[in-house]
């Protein structure tokens, strides 16, 4: 798919040089493996040089990068820390906290353990009751990172032959959940939350973990492989990582979306993404703040701008559509035949017969797109769109699943936007539409991305 470099994509790269490497694959062998993603390269190439716009909502497809927001570095031992930690969350998103209490050689020892267990084959890290039993598969992200609930740390009979990584992590883990509780505590009391429902009381060891990253050196280039954009799906997650640089001690704190919506939008949630580096393998280790799926995530104040949802629905909706699709808020643009709403759907048209002729494009009214599409993208993205080339996307039937190539542009006769290039044939028959089906659509910079939904079908 376009513009969608993931973990998996990266390894089926990496595993057919270092196998080109060893002669055990030949070079023609390994130059069609690498042809099939070239077209890919290119697109994503071009979509990981942009980033998000700092003008955009909060957490509402924005994604800061260093020259937006700056991290900052609190020293917790400090007197008025809390207020700095207030401040960073409201504006930022995203802090570093040096003199945090965890000590330095349990972080290095942690490192060291972490590069021992992705030295280990993947068949035999799977098979670890310690890893939460991850997929075996060679291309799956479990090839780069392990999600372990504290649960299955705390029970040494999980360790198996892991046991000095286990005895590190049964170090780690409770020091990182007393400092997330102890920032949990600042951020709630600084919005001055006392009594009723707290969210760091939704979270305990039953519900928490920590998740082991590796990320490899990357062959090709920095800029071409990076991570998808990403945002916390959590209360807070704090990082320690091996940075190139800087002081290696310090952590990085992240809001998360649940905190976002507890907070009624007070703090913020941003999107982030890993840069690979060429000579220089990664290792990190995150502590996440996460209740149990039944937990209401609820509001500290009133009225509350989300509507009522548990984490359970979250991971199941809001991982699609966005912290967003449990918005209250409504608005309609009544100048054109689109209805527009926050939940979740942005746009709603019926289909013409324009729509569905051998023209192969869906009109979409450029006003509309002035006002929910554009703000989201920077200059580059615009001008794309706006050239007789157009800009390729990919348009994502939550249905099935399928993905589906598209080009955007702008069509010059009438100033209106169409998806063409493969709409017909890669969308209208698949689904077999006709004229007066109403599909909905929603843009999300997030994933750079259209979702397609059929929501009603005319009657026969």
């Amino acid at each position: 798919m376009y513009g969608r470099l993931d973990r998996a994509k990266l390894f089926t790269v990496t595993q057919a040089l270092s196998e080109l490497k060893q002669g055990n694959l030949s070079v023609t062998s390994c130059f069609n493996r690498l042809f099939a993603l070239w077209n890919e390269l290119e697109a994503a190439e071009e979509r990981l040089e942009v980033e998000g716009s700092s003008s955009a909502p909060a957490r509402l497809s924005n994604m800061m990068t260093p020259q937006e927001c700056e991290l900052p570095v609190i020293d917790l031992s400090q007197r008025g820390a809390e207020e700095h930690i207030f401040r960073a969350a409201k504006e930022c998103g995203r802090f570093r906290v040096v003199k945090h209490g965890i000590s330095s050689k349990l972080l290095r020892k942690m490192r060291r353990e972490e590069v021992k267990l992705f030295e280990k084959p993947l068949e035999i890290r799977a098979r670890s009751g310690l890893l939460n039993n991850s997929s075996p598969r060679g291309t799956s992200p479990a090839q780069f990172s392990h999600h372990v609930p504290l649960m299955k740390i705390y029970d040494s009979s999980c360790h198996g032959q892991f046991t000095s990584l286990g005895g590190v992590m049964l170090e780690l883990a409770p020091a990182m959940f007393g400092l997330t509780k102890t920032l949990a505590g600042f951020l709630e009391e600084s919005l001055g939350h006392q009594g009723g429902s707290t969210f760091k009381e939704k979270c305990d060891k039953s519900t928490c973990f920590l998740q082991l990253n590796h990320y490899p050196v990357c062959p090709l280039s920095p800029e071409t492989f990076q991570g998808v954009p990403h945002g916390d799906n959590y209360f807070l997650t704090i990082l320690s990582q091996d940075q190139v640089g800087g002081n290696r001690d310090a952590l990085i704190v992240s809001i998360g979306d649940l905190l976002q919506a507890w907070s009624n939008d007070v703090y913020r949630s941003v999107e982030q993404k890993v840069r690979t580096k060429r000579e220089v393998e990664r290792y990190s280790v995150a502590f996440s703040l996460c209740p149990s799926p039944d937990s209401q995530i609820g509001s500290c104040r009133k009225p509350s701008v989300y509507g009522k949802f548990t984490f359970g629905e979250y991971r199941e909706q809001g991982r699609i559509y966005g912290l967003q699709h449990f918005r209250l808020t409504e608005s309609v643009d009544v100048s054109t035949d689109l209805a527009l709403y926050k939940d979740p759907w942005k746009i709603r048209k019926k289909l013409t017969e324009s729509d569905l002729s051998p023209l192969s494009r869906l009109l979409l009214p450029g006003g509309c797109l002035q006002t929910h599409v554009f703000p989201q993208m920077d200059e580059k993205m615009l001008r794309h769109v706006k050239s007789e080339e157009g800009m390729p996307v990919v348009g994502k039937d939550v249905a099935t699943g399928h993905e589906h190539q598209f080009v955007f542009r702008c069509w010059k006769s009438t100033g209106s936007y169409v998806l063409n290039g493969g709409w017909t044939k890669e969308f209208v028959e698949e689904k077999r539409l006709k004229v007066g089906d109403e599909i909905g659509m929603v843009w999300f910079m997030s994933s750079r991305m259209f979702y397609f939904k059929v929501l009603h079908r005319a009657a026969a």
